[in-house]
């Protein structure tokens, strides 16, 4: 879905729309506009920087998922956040 909101674009994924109702994902992290800022693409050129909690019985698992992920490449963990 694209969207138009405030002077930002942002191009949510079908899947991830129930996440942001829910307050469980950000869509600042679709928000193309700002993700395209010089800044930004300077910050990321090694790669999408981010912060993910787990809650909950699932939470091992779903920690153990994305490490698992393809080419994600988990650099430290903040044991603070979970």
């Amino acid at each position: 879905q694209r969207m138009s909101d405030k002077g930002h674009t942002l191009v949510i994924p079908a899947d991830a729309h129930r996440l942001i109702v829910s307050g469980k994902l950000d869509r600042r992290l679709f928000d193309v506009t700002e993700l395209s800022r010089p800044e930004n693409l300077r910050a990321q050129r090694d790669g999408l920087k981010l912060i993910v909690g787990y809650r909950g019985k699932q939470a091992a698992t779903a920690k153990a998922e994305v490490r698992d992920a393809g080419s994600t490449e988990v650099r430290r963990s903040l044991t603070s956040l979970n």
